[in-house]
């Protein structure tokens, strides 16, 4: 009996002790009653969700249908959905673009094409302008050339894109510094076709500053030209030079794309700035391949060079240096304070007040010791 009690006591201990139970097991699997809770909770959340992507939908094609009456008659609205929206339908088709004008260019062998000599009209939602081009490149003014001269190189926002000939930041620069200008810029050129172009001037002797307005997109060019086959370069001229199409097939399809490319960009730019993930692009890979082209083209050699840059609606690069080259001594990098205010609301390109502030910059750059 006495050894019994032992026994018994650790049998009772040994019931008292919980059950350990498998995963297998029939106690270990979760209690139906959660398992409709959290399913039930899941169909809320995905309902919800659904409920206000259907009214965010709604909504943005409201705003999407209001900006593209508004814009179809000619009224720019700078508020933020329907400008982007706006800008959107301009950029994705609504604009003319300068190159592919009847009478503006003429096809070129190893450039592609350049500007027709005479006069082409050229005119968008917020201007409407008359250019003029020499064989000396676009007109900034008479005046006769003196021994020293500037050559303006550039894209777009160098050509003038925008502003008539006398408002271009080139013909700003000669009235301030009593300089003969040529604005050589080309819409669309990258630098190595700008200085392919400066390289055949017929007054390049006399050219002692060349000014090159630089812009993000030409860094591919930078990259990747090559003097095309005059196959291609035929092939080439033809695309950019076709005219765009106005039927209705092609209207809804601008429509459609407009709308597809914007829908969440409102979700996307606030998630952007929740992130703080608004840093200017930095320019150091644009210097490294910039300043290659520099140093490489025989038509800079003994000449200044000031270098700046204009990007659209006055975006910014990061690390953009100041002053003068570290390695190249010819080289002057100039920072222009260009804002909001100094281009146009729908068109990214400079306007009049943009092309004043960058030849008043200039000229005070050009006095500097």
């Amino acid at each position: 009996m006495a050894d019994e009690i032992p026994a018994l006591r650790a049998a009772a201990i040994v019931s008292a002790k919980p059950p350990i139970h498998s995963g297998g097991g029939r106690r270990g699997r979760s209690d139906p009653g959660d398992r409709r809770a959290r399913a039930a909770m899941a169909a809320k959340i995905a309902g919800g969700l659904l409920i206000a992507t259907v009214i965010y939908c709604a909504i943005y094609t409201l705003v999407f249908c209001a900006a593209a009456i508004l814009y179809a008659r000619g009224v720019v609205v700078n508020a933020p959905w329907i400008l982007m929206v706006q800008r959107e339908l301009y950029l994705n088709g609504g604009w003319n673009v300068w190159q592919a004008q009847p009478g503006c260019v003429e096809f070129d062998e190893k450039l592609i094409y350049k500007p027709s000599i005479g006069t082409c009209r050229f005119a968008n939602m917020e201007f409407n302008t008359i250019l003029n081009f020499t064989s000396a490149g676009r007109m900034t003014g008479e005046m006769q050339s003196p021994a020293k001269s500037i050559a303006v190189l550039g894209d777009s926002f160098a050509m003038g894109w925008g502003v008539d000939d006398t408002d271009t930041f080139a013909a700003e620069l000669q009235r301030r510094t009593g300089r003969k200008v040529y604005n050589l810029a080309v819409s669309s050129y990258g630098t190595i076709r700008e200085l392919m172009r400066l390289s055949t001037f017929e007054h390049l002797g006399t050219v002692d500053t060349v000014i090159i307005q630089y812009c993000d997109n030409d860094r591919e060019e930078n990259l990747h030209f090559t003097i095309p086959s005059a196959a291609e370069a035929k092939r080439k001229f033809a695309a950019i030079t076709a005219l765009r199409h106005s039927d209705r097939w092609f209207l809804f399809k601008y429509y459609y794309r407009s709308y597809k490319a914007t829908i969440w960009y409102p979700i996307v730019e606030l998630c952007r700035r929740a992130l703080h993930n608004t840093e200017p692009e930095d320019f150091t890979p644009h210097y490294e391949t910039l300043m290659q082209v520099i140093r490489h083209s025989d038509a800079l050699k003994g000449k200044q060079v000031i270098v700046f840059y204009s990007r659209g609606y006055a975006v910014k690069f990061r690390n953009f240096p100041v002053g003068k080259d570290h390695e190249t001594d010819n080289v002057t990098f100039v920072d222009v304070p260009l804002g909001q205010e100094d281009f146009y609301v729908l068109d990214p390109h400079l306007n009049k007040l943009g092309h004043q502030l960058i030849g008043q910059t200039l000229a005070d750059a050009l006095q500097e010791p």
